[in-house]
């Protein structure tokens, strides 16, 4: 594993959703919001595959990750019990391996990631939080906000988004190679 696989995976699977976008199809709408929620799907989990990866790898950005989440800074351990809390936030936060994890979905979580990491907030981030937001509606409520109104999709807002996706990821992307995280075996 390494954060060039994570990348190249996250690469394939937006050229296919580009490819599948282009398909003609009778209810071309229904294929649009699918694509689109699966657009913020492979974001979530870019951030989800480079965080674990980052965060296991690097014991400098896991102690950066334990203090600057909000969650942790009202916690009292005793020192006794600081393993055992260390592996528990490794199971519960970074690996995910008790189903809990880190849902980056969530905008807090992805303020941590690139706190973690030292990346200013990049411009994509602002559209990339609507476009959660009515990836929310889309899985949730079959394209309908909180009004009950349709959430209105057409090909050139899939393929912004697309667009502006692949700038956010890029950006994550050349942010993390110079981090120098060794690669996994």
């Amino acid at each position: 594993m390494s954060i060039e696989k994570i990348y190249d995976d996250f690469c394939t699977d937006i050229s296919a959703i580009e490819q599948l976008s282009d398909i003609n199809v009778e209810n071309k709408a229904h294929l649009e919001r699918l694509l689109y929620a699966n657009v913020i799907t492979l974001m979530e989990t870019y951030l989800m595959d480079t965080f674990k990866y980052a965060i296991s790898s690097d014991d400098n950005l896991k102690k950066i990750f334990i203090e600057k989440y909000l969650k942790f800074k009202s916690e009292k351990i005793n020192v006794n019990n600081i393993y055992k809390t260390l592996n528990s936030i490794e199971e519960n936060y970074i690996l995910g391996t008790s189903g809990k994890g880190m849902l980056f979905h969530n905008r807090r979580n992805i303020i941590v990631y690139l706190i973690v990491i030292d990346l200013q907030t990049p411009a994509e981030l602002t559209y990339i939080y609507s476009a959660i937001s009515k990836r929310h509606d889309i899985v949730h409520r079959n394209g309908k906000n909180i009004r009950d109104e349709k959430t209105n999709l057409t090909s050139p807002s899939l393929n912004e988004l697309i667009s502006e996706m692949k700038g956010f990821i890029e950006k994550l992307h050349n942010k993390l190679i110079t981090l120098d995280i060794p690669d996994s075996t």
